[in-house]
């Protein structure tokens, strides 16, 4: 029985170290597979912070490499002065700015930053120095106050070389505001029209700090790799910035023909000319417009002049000599090499007034012409409309005119 109880107790004490040992070694396991645990949450932290973009106003995300096209830069500006202690009140801004080979940090003022690059130009300012209408208006109200400034305020000089479509405001969230315009325009220099679509953005960092950023892109210089870009600049500062070049070429397209159709006629006439007849570019001017099948007069061989002279003051000496029939002969034959069959008589009231009419034919860069020159008084202004085509042509240009005149109208133009 001693031996069995010896044998019992050996058991038992054998038992409870095996026990303690298995326990020591779960719990070994525990610690390792929690340390792992550890370690795996360490690293999907450190991921999450790798992956998660940072955004204005936001926490700055140290040594972020996720931006392909953007660098990050810091905008400081000076804010206020406590009088008492002379302490300077600053604040300081991170932001991304798109590389580029023009940028200008802090160039003309404190607080900004420029950049050009692959037909982007942008441009941030943190506490811009806009006046609004109402210190108490709202983040869109602000914006809109500042794009009616901008834009509401160009003169009729300005217009006639830019013409914009606006979104209008929109809010995002509780302190954000965007807005996008189209805008053509055509440079003094160049011929053709351009688009771009230019995003304003405001945003209230803080209630005394405003931050304010305009990205524009033009199309005649944009690239495949400007809508990466703006999907970064998109991911940063929490805003559309709206680009699609097929679409913008598809607007350009549509509004260079809606201006063809309005330089149909200049100021003061109203003529509808058939669809097929064309401004002719290569005539056509500030004084005169010159339409044609296809555009092209010489082609054609035929062809719809129309000028328009505003009476001023003083005029009506030149307004009585060229309604008088000599004075009027010698209009048409001063330039021409050879005039033949010239006839002038009173045509009768026509749209554009009371109009004479001149026929006659002439030799012109070795073509025979035959020409149809109305001249028409209306509100002391004096119109031109004249038909032209070479003699061997078949269509009848003349008979256009006539349509014309008959249906056209003639508006009332503001001296400028």
């Amino acid at each position: 029985m001693e031996q069995t109880w010896q044998a019992a107790m050996a058991s038992r004490e054998e038992t409870v170290r095996e026990s303690s040992g298995d326990k020591h070694q779960a719990d070994g396991r525990q610690e390792e597979l929690q340390s792992d645990e550890y370690q795996d949450d360490d690293k999907r932290v450190e991921k999450e912070d790798e992956d998660a973009n940072p955004v204005l106003g936001g926490e700055r995300v140290e040594g972020y490499q996720g931006f392909k096209y953007l660098f990050e830069t810091v905008l400081t500006v000076y804010m206020d002065e406590d009088v008492k202690s002379g302490r300077i009140k600053r604040k300081s801004v991170s932001v991304y700015v798109p590389m580029g080979n023009d940028i200008r940090i802090n160039g003309d003022f404190p607080g900004t930053v420029n950049s050009d690059t692959q037909g982007i130009s942008f441009y941030a300012d943190v506490n811009p120095g806009i006046t609004f209408p109402k210190e108490d208006a709202s983040i869109d109200e602000k914006l809109d106050s500042y794009i009616e400034h901008i834009y509401g305020g160009l003169d009729e000089e300005s217009y006639n070389r830019t013409e914009v479509e606006s979104s209008g405001s929109y809010k995002i969230g509780k302190n954000a505001a965007a807005a996008t315009v189209v805008e053509y325009w055509h440079p003094d220099d160049e011929e053709d029209y351009r688009i771009s679509y230019i995003t304003y953005y405001m945003k209230e960092l803080e209630p005394d700090l405003l931050f304010f950023l305009e990205v524009e892109i033009d199309s005649s210089e944009a690239t495949s790799e400007t809508p990466e870009i703006l999907e970064e600049l998109e991911a940063f500062y929490e805003v559309d910035i709206p680009w699609d070049s097929d679409e913008a070429e598809e607007k350009l397209e549509n509004y260079i023909a809606e201006k063809a159709k309005e330089a149909a006629v200049l100021p003061g006439t109203d003529f509808s000319f058939p669809e097929n007849w064309e401004r002719d570019e290569g005539y056509s001017d500030g004084d005169v417009v010159i339409y044609a099948p296809g555009g092209d007069c010489d082609g054609a061989g035929c062809g719809i002049v129309v000028a328009f002279f505003m009476a001023g003051e003083g005029d009506d000496d030149i307004l009585g000599c060229l309604v008088d029939d000599e004075y009027f002969k010698a209009a048409i034959t001063e330039g021409l090499e050879e005039v033949e069959g010239l006839e002038i008589a009173y045509y009768g009231e026509t749209c554009i007034g009371e109009t004479t009419l001149a026929k006659f034919s002439c030799l012109s860069d070795g073509e025979r012409t035959d020409c149809q020159f109305y001249l028409g008084e209306k509100d002391g202004n004096i119109y031109f409309v004249v038909g032209m085509q070479y003699q061997w042509l078949e269509m009848n240009t003349f008979e256009l005119v006539k349509t014309l005149l008959e249906s056209g109208e003639t508006a009332e133009v503001e001296e400028q």
